[in-house]
């Protein structure tokens, strides 16, 4: 199945689990402009065949999803093993009007192997020394990983939230981790967001988040180290994490908080009205980003009521991410300096706001569109969702 349509699907049967394997060979290309691989999954859907007549008759016992672009990213020449547990079901044979239950003692295992290797290489139409030339900070590009060697770093923000076509999750993993991390490690050390961690372990701690957020040990991640990964993955988001078609309306909230913040005459209806003005702002951003927007601001919030202690005021944070999450190219680098304190204003009043930002995040459209997509596919190839 790739993002488009379905390919192609079959059958195969077996009557006997020990018999030679059966190979299935699928192609997988990659952009060499934009070295992105193209969406590709691979589904099995167990059945166990019950009338030896009618192999039309048949109860499905298990299945398996796999997205064969993130093991083509991995590498080259891995093979990966996958064991489906094939669950035991109860099945009643009617005899003269008896009925007994007969369940299988012992459940199976079928074992499904990907293995990956490179068929043909096409070079690029630019010499990869330009490429290079683009940038000699080797740790910078280690630690701000390309969309297509990662599963999190550069991966939109929605796409973090969905395994084998379900939603799972609210926020990424790999956020819910960093913001734990430094919540638990990093409230009181000085500088925290503002000074860089040590760039050879972040690029390490990235590696690793990549391939499994969990396998993280947060007991032995230095503050620093945790907070610079945090910057690196918002920043690496494909689309900022204030989507840049509500940059223009971040910008006039913006304004309007920092006459406030600038004006010892402002009055408390104006504050109110901006308040309020700021929370429809929220409830039209996309759920994934409001989500995960919240839970930031709500950690940023947490780091400045430290700021004895840390020396990060509400105002200090502000300066440091509104660049981060209120991102959009223009031809005019002038722009970012121009934009630039209506934009921290305006994260300042997100974080001053964190507390009474209640969650409502709406996530049923995207949900809906999940299962639409899975309802469209063909029986043999549906995956069969199991919460």
């Amino acid at each position: 199945r790739t993002k488009k349509a379905i390919c192609e699907h079959g059958e195969v049967e077996w009557s006997d689990l020990s018999e030679e394997p059966i190979r299935i060979s699928c192609t997988m290309t990659k952009d060499p402009k934009t070295q992105r691989y193209e969406e590709k999954s691979i589904g099995f859907s167990i059945k166990k065949i019950l009338n030896s007549v009618d192999s039309n008759k048949s109860s499905a016992v298990g299945h398996i999803m796999m997205d064969l672009s993130e093991y083509a990213k991995g590498g080259y020449d891995e093979t990966n093993s996958f064991p489906v547990v094939l669950k035991s079901r109860s099945h009643r044979n009617r005899s003269e009007g008896n009925v007994s239950a007969v369940k299988q003692s012992k459940p199976a295992t079928l074992e499904i192997n990907i293995t990956c290797s490179i068929e043909q290489v096409v070079q690029e139409s630019e010499p990869r020394e330009e490429k290079m030339e683009e940038s000699t900070d080797i740790q910078k590009n280690l630690s701000n990983p390309s969309p297509t060697d990662t599963i999190a770093f550069g991966k939109p923000l929605l796409g973090q939230l969905i395994v084998s076509g379900v939603r799972k999750h609210t926020i990424p993993p790999v956020l819910s981790v960093l913001i734990r991390g430094v919540r638990e490690n990093g409230l009181e050390r000085q500088g925290i967001f503002r000074l860089s961690g040590r760039s050879a372990i972040v690029s390490e701690m990235i590696k690793t988040l990549n391939e499994n957020p969990e396998n993280l040990d947060l007991s032995t991640a230095g503050p620093h180290e945790l907070a610079d990964c945090l910057k690196k993955y918002l920043r690496n988001l494909p689309n900022s994490l204030l989507p840049d078609d509500h940059y223009d309306e971040c910008l006039q909230l913006g304004e309007g908080f920092k006459r406030i913040f600038d004006s010892s005459k402002s009055s408390s209806e104006e504050l109110a009205k901006l308040n309020e003005e700021l929370s429809q702002f929220f409830g039209q951003l996309p759920p994934a980003n409001a989500a995960a927007l919240r839970e930031l601001t709500k950690l940023l919030f947490e780091v400045q009521q430290h700021s004895e202690e840390n020396k990060m005021h509400t105002e200090n944070l502000a300066t440091v991410f509104a660049p981060t999450i209120i991102q959009k190219e223009f031809d005019d680098p002038a722009r970012f300096l121009i934009d630039n304190a209506a934009k921290v204003a305006f994260t300042t009043a997100m974080i001053m706001r964190a507390p009474q930002w209640v969650p409502n995040e709406d996530f049923s459209e995207v949900d809906a569109e999940l299962q639409a997509a899975e309802d469209s596919l063909p029986p043999a190839v549906r995956v069969h969702r199991l919460t």
